[in-house]
């Protein structure tokens, strides 16, 4: 059986997920509110110098013993007709979730194409 110690440290083991929304728990912090989603681009000319196109995911929250899950990246799709400036500045990052020095992060996918 196990003794109060380490019924107390259960009670505050667990950090919440990342999602929508942020999962929530009573011993950690919360999970953040959201995901990477779905971007479509369509477009003749991209100038994508001076910005960044992204779709990332967000942190899940911290615990004692365990963090919670990060969201994912998304997913990040341009179809452009004659050029595109900048491909270096898409972020398709998933969020991260920490808790006792680790650290966890999912990324998902981009891709450009050219029609």
């Amino acid at each position: 059986m196990a003794d109060l110690e380490e019924m107390r440290a259960a009670e505050i083991a667990l950090g919440g997920g990342a999602g929508n929304p942020g999962g929530k728990t009573n011993s950690g912090t919360n999970g953040q509110t959201g995901t990477g989603g779905l971007l479509i681009i369509y477009a003749d000319k991209i100038d994508n110098s001076n910005g960044t196109i992204e779709s990332v995911g967000t942190s899940g929250g911290s615990g004692y013993k365990a963090c919670g899950g990060s969201s994912g990246g998304g997913s990040v799709n341009i179809f452009y007709k004659t050029e595109f400036i900048g491909d270096e500045n898409i972020n398709v990052n998933g969020g991260s979730a920490t808790s006792n020095g680790y650290s966890r992060r999912s990324r998902w996918k981009w891709n450009i194409y050219n029609r």
